[in-house]
């Protein structure tokens, strides 16, 4: 018993020698796929490659009108992301409207489903992308959005419906300070004659 505890002992400092000289091979590598490793330059840049030139694009006048690059996220899944884009396309129709006539930008409101059911070529492209960041990989959607001309037709259409709502309600106000005075006049008249 002695003997074989002494043997025991042993054994596994007898293995690790035998595998250092050569004389057992290693088991097999694990086939099983690994956690994915941190990014290489030579992935960072085959990323590049595929990154279309446009992401990096500053806003300005191009052939087509004026451009402007949104990116909505990081979020931890898509689908928050593509949540995010009707807030993001809100904005950017609000910072355009106000620098293409300073005096639509402040009243006018346009909600993203509706600037994405009414203008279908405001966002030209789009391209998704998962980045690292502090608390692991997280994905960003980066969209070209272009207000070309049929798209400032658009925003002097609304500015006159803006202005004729403006108008009826300026109308509406008057009306009814105009039937308030005729209400009182009426009054003081039918007591005066009383």
């Amino acid at each position: 018993m002695h003997m074989a505890k002494q043997l025991g002992d042993l054994l596994p400092a007898a293995i690790l020698l035998a595998v250092v000289l050569g004389a057992v091979p290693l088991p097999a590598a694990d086939t099983k796929p690994k956690a994915a490793a941190k990014p290489t330059a030579a992935a960072a840049a085959a990323v590049a490659k595929t990154r279309p030139a446009w992401v990096d694009a500053q806003p300005g006048l191009i052939e087509e009108g004026y451009q402007k690059i949104l990116v909505v996220g990081p979020y931890s899944t898509e689908p928050e992301c593509h949540r995010e884009i009707p807030g993001k396309l809100e904005e950017a129709v609000d910072e355009y409207a106000l620098m293409y006539d300073p005096k639509l930008g402040p009243r006018l409101h346009i909600r993203g489903d509706t600037l994405r059911a009414e203008q279908p070529r405001l966002v030209r492209e789009q391209y998704a992308e998962t980045i690292s960041s502090s608390v692991g990989p997280m994905r960003q959607i980066h969209l070209r959005v272009v207000f070309d001309r049929k798209f400032n037709r658009w925003l002097d259409q609304k500015l006159a419906q803006l202005v004729v709502a403006r108008r009826v309600a300026s109308l509406a106000v008057l009306g009814g300070i105009v039937l308030t005075v005729l209400a009182v006049a009426w009054l003081w008249l039918r007591r005066r004659l009383e």
